[in-house]
Order: structure tokens, then sequence, then C-alpha cells
């Protein structure tokens, strides 16, 4: 589509069809790093091509030397007008994910 920035970093825009006849998606519009190819944002399109959400992705980082994880995603579904944010290693503890506290969590 074109070239644009996106956080501050120089992106592409393209956008990809679904090949799966049955996601419930007909498109995405996706800001792609030049140097990296990693994902800035996504707009998700329905079947009928309207806007349902819309992920924004901060910071990558690389943990134990190989795998890239984002610091922060920020997405906001256009339907529902509602919003959430996803934290990459928030200050959790191992302590919280013991059989019985997931058992509790239920």
């Amino acid at each position: 589509m074109r070239d644009e920035t996106c956080e501050g970093q120089p992106c592409f825009e393209r956008e990809r069809y679904l090949a799966n006849k049955y996601s419930g998606y007909k498109r995405q519009v996706v800001w792609m790093d030049k140097a990296t190819c990693h994902p800035w944002k996504i707009d998700y399109y329905g079947r009928k091509d309207s806007l349902l959400k819309a992920p924004t992705i901060k910071g990558y980082k690389k943990y134990l030397n190989k795998h890239w994880r984002t610091d922060e995603m920020f997405m906001i579904n256009h339907q529902t007008g509602k919003s959430t944010r996803h934290r990459f290693r928030a200050g959790l503890a191992d302590a919280g994910f013991t059989q019985d506290s997931l058992k509790r969590a239920r």
C-alpha cells in the first residue's frame, strides 16, 4: 500500500486478506517495521468491511537472548468502545501460578 511511520519507526503499510473462509475477519491492514518486520499496528476488518478492532504494539525486546516479545499491547474494540492493555512480564510472580491458585481463579 504505502510507507508510513508508526511508533516512530519507518514502516510498510500492507493489506492482507484471510484465506480461511470461516474466519470472522475479511482483511487486515498491518504496519510492519521496515528493518525487523515486527508488526506495530494491525487493523482487523470484519466480513462487512467495518473496522472491528485494532491492537497497537509497543517496545519490542529480546528475551533469553532469542525470543522477541512486546512490552505492551493496547487493544481497542471499535464495536464496543472498550479497550484492554496487555503487558509482558508485568511483575507476576511464579507463586501465583500454582495448581491451587489457578483453581481459585476459575
